[in-house]
């Protein structure tokens, strides 16, 4: 099953507070603490997830960067490569990117539950993000791109694979929010978001560049 892009719906419309006057904090219309580029006070609280997370589900790679934007916020790049092979080997048939940058906001933190899985504990404090998306374009290249998918075809031990991954070029700004947590050991980034009011686990992405979640099962 593919995996739903996960950062890609963390949209979330705000307004940054600007430096002068007052000072450089303001809330927002939604309750969050939105801090301008002058609030140079304290290490970015996105540090620890800055740097490049990866994931492998079946025959599509998933690859997340996290970059600072300005002294509080954060900034992302998102991209999903589809193989002509199993376990993201092979050539590449096609390549999703969103191209431009989101800022995010932390808007405190939230107990959720985590699955069964040796690196997390069965529940943890997430930091809840909040996000907007300014300037975000997607677009799909490869060979294997026919309109918005993106087709492959390919032969392992279990005999012959081929299909279509469908894409949704069109990205439009939406309210959500959704959750970060980085393990004790700083290898392996969960990605929640959130339905009906909770907090729901969605992936777990690695540095490693070959990382396949199924090997935490």
């Amino acid at each position: 099953m593919r995996v739903i892009k996960i950062l890609s719906i963390l949209l979330f419309s705000i307004t940054l507070a600007s430096c002068g006057g007052g000072g450089c904090g303001a809330t927002t219309a939604f309750g969050a603490i939105a801090y301008s580029a002058c609030d140079k006070s304290e290490e970015n609280p996105f540090q620890k997830y800055f740097g490049t997370w990866y994931f492998c589900e079946e025959n599509i790679k998933t690859k997340i960067e996290f970059m600072a934007n300005g002294s509080r916020g954060v900034k992302y790049s998102y991209s999903e490569s589809v193989y002509n092979g199993p376990s993201c080997t092979g050539s590449v048939a096609g390549v999703y990117v969103e191209d431009g940058y989101t800022i995010g906001i932390l808007n405190g933190k939230v107990l959720a539950n985590f699955p069964a899985q040796s690196v997390f504990s069965h529940a943890a404090e997430v930091d809840r993000v909040t996000f907007s998306t300014p300037n975000m374009v997607a677009s799909l290249t490869g060979s294997g791109t026919s309109g918005e998918n993106i087709c492959y075809s390919y032969v392992d031990t279990m005999g012959p694979h081929s299909g279509c991954v469908p894409y949704d070029s069109t990205i439009s700004e939406a309210v959500s929010e959704g959750g970060l947590h980085l393990s004790a050991d700083g290898q392996y980034l969960s990605l929640f978001t959130v339905e009906n009011g909770v907090m729901k686990f969605g992936s777990v992405a690695s540095k490693d560049s070959n990382f396949d979640p199924s090997q935490l099962n």
